[in-house]
């Protein structure tokens, strides 16, 4: 993650944070196109890292409505619940319907906004919780990046503190 804030530094971002080792990175800029911001991004990793990544960024604003959407707040957490927020590119003019769920996952599709998913995932009689992340790149054909609620809220904390 160390690299990644040096990196991001390089590309002309500014007071690079990053958040726990799954790639959640805030920072400051200029720039206020979005899709600027993206290539910017994904361009110095592939060059620094020969990684070719696709980043998917959110505002503040962006965050603070997800977070203030909360489906979550009647769930009880438990070893056997997890929730997830699963942030995905835009669909290209196609239209994107979300299923209800992947019931063979044990996956449940709380609630959807805008190129956002709450999803509440059980554990599976193996024992093992699905990564709905993969359910939506694979079977529904977009870019995602899949974050525990715990996670989202978190790092709006700390992006509110930037």
């Amino acid at each position: 993650m160390a690299d990644l804030r040096e990196v991001l530094e390089r590309a002309g971002f500014n007071n690079v944070r990053t958040y726990i080792q799954t790639g959640n990175v805030i920072f400051d800029t200029d720039q206020t196109r979005i899709e600027a911001i993206t290539t910017a991004i994904e361009i110095a990793i592939l060059e620094t890292f020969g990684f070719d990544v696709k980043a998917l960024v959110q505002t503040v604003a962006e965050l603070e409505r997800v977070v203030r959407l909360d489906p979550f707040k009647e769930i009880e957490a438990s070893d056997e619940i997890r929730m997830y927020v699963t942030f995905h590119s835009p669909t290209a003019g196609r239209r994107f319907e979300s299923p209800p769920g992947f019931p063979a996952a044990r996956v449940e599709v709380m609630a959807r906004s805008k190129q956002t998913v709450f999803l509440l995932c059980r554990r599976k009689p193996n024992g093992q919780f699905e990564f709905p992340n993969n359910l939506f790149e694979k079977d529904l054909k977009v870019t995602a990046t899949t974050r525990n609620w715990t996670t989202v809220r978190k790092t709006l904390e700390l992006a509110r503190k930037a």
